[in-house]
């Protein structure tokens, strides 16, 4: 039952991530990194059924700033030469809050990425202000007795799904 209940909540969040819109959209993910991973690969999953083009990029394996910088400039340069192909492109970056002096060259990268229509998908461990001006959706990742995470719309301030937390997925987990 708990995976069912998973399953229906990441695919809610892919049919949100794959409706045309006129302009590119961001999500933050926002919690624990292991968990922030695991939704992120969870959502690319479902967005593969429907030929994205997407590029995954972990700040954490890079051992210093300048690294995750020009990781992310190729990214954006990988991502641009495909912007004639109608698939939606989706820049997937883990760990965003591992950026710390750079913050503002990796920001104005994110820009750029979604002034020529890639979407992006960031998780960090703490909502950082950069990031929430750059994105529309929020998805939390923070564990509870109850609830394991929330899909929420800025701008509407409402929460759109919420995936409650099942003694049989929590054993699954090994927690």
């Amino acid at each position: 039952m708990g995976r069912e209940h998973r399953e229906r909540y990441i695919k809610t969040i892919a049919n949100v991530v794959k409706t045309k819109r006129k302009n590119t959209i961001g999500y933050l993910v926002v919690g624990e990194k292991n968990l922030c991973t695991e939704i992120q690969k969870d959502i690319i999953c479902a967005l593969d059924e429907q030929g994205i083009i997407s590029c995954h990029l972990d700040f954490y394996s890079y051992d210093h700033e300048d690294k995750c910088i020009a990781a992310l400039k190729a990214a954006k340069k990988e991502l641009s030469a495909n912007k004639d192909s109608k698939q939606l492109l989706i820049l997937v970056i883990e760990s965003f809050d591992r950026i710390d002096t750079r913050i503002m060259d990796a920001v104005n990268l994110l820009i750029g990425c979604r002034a020529v229509g890639i979407h992006l998908l960031v998780s960090a461990n703490t909502p950082m202000v950069h990031l929430v001006g750059l994105t529309e959706y929020l998805i939390t990742m923070n564990p509870s007795e109850e609830i394991l995470s929330k899909f929420y719309r800025y701008s509407n301030q409402k929460v759109l799904c919420t995936l409650y937390n099942d003694p049989l997925s929590l054993e699954n987990r090994g927690d």
